[in-house]
């Protein structure tokens, strides 16, 4: 009978070079710090577990500087760099702006006595404006303010 030591030497170098490989390869990943539980101080914790934390920004923080001048509840237009498709590039613009801006409701197909303007720039908030009919009422940066539809 065979011995299931016995074999080519070739073998047996393959299998041990692949067990020391491996296990270097699992003891370096073990240990990385990427993986180690962090510390975290209890007033961080208790922070964190009540909502208060302000190193968490709530989605669409962005739009903080609009909301002083938004009614409570009601409607408003809302233009974007690129006509609304609900498979654009800018849609999650307008889903981070329906969170935040909550009961107010954001048609992005403007129409609406009053819009939100909310582009790149300058150059592109003019092209939209000249698209959709409106003209702007108030700046709050560079391409981004308000805007009531023409007469």
């Amino acid at each position: 009978m065979k011995s299931p030591f016995q074999g080519s030497i070739k073998n047996n170098i393959s299998a041990v070079t692949s067990l020391v490989l491996y296990a270097a390869l699992f003891i370096a990943a073990a240990r990385s710090p990427d993986l180690l539980p962090r510390k975290i101080s209890v007033p961080v914790i208790r922070s964190l577990l009540a909502g208060e934390d302000r190193s968490i920004l709530p989605v669409g923080y962005e739009f903080e500087p609009y909301r002083r001048f938004l009614p409570a509840r009601g409607r408003l237009g809302f233009i974007m760099d690129f006509p609304f498709h609900p498979y654009g590039k800018t849609i999650t613009q307008l889903y981070s702006a329906q969170t935040y801006f909550v009961p107010v409701v954001l048609n992005p197909n403007p129409g609406d006595p009053v819009a939100l303007l909310y582009c790149s720039n300058r150059f592109i908030a003019d092209q939209r404006l000249a698209e959709t009919g409106y003209r702007l009422a108030a700046v709050l940066a560079d391409g981004k303010g308000f805007a009531v539809k023409k007469t």
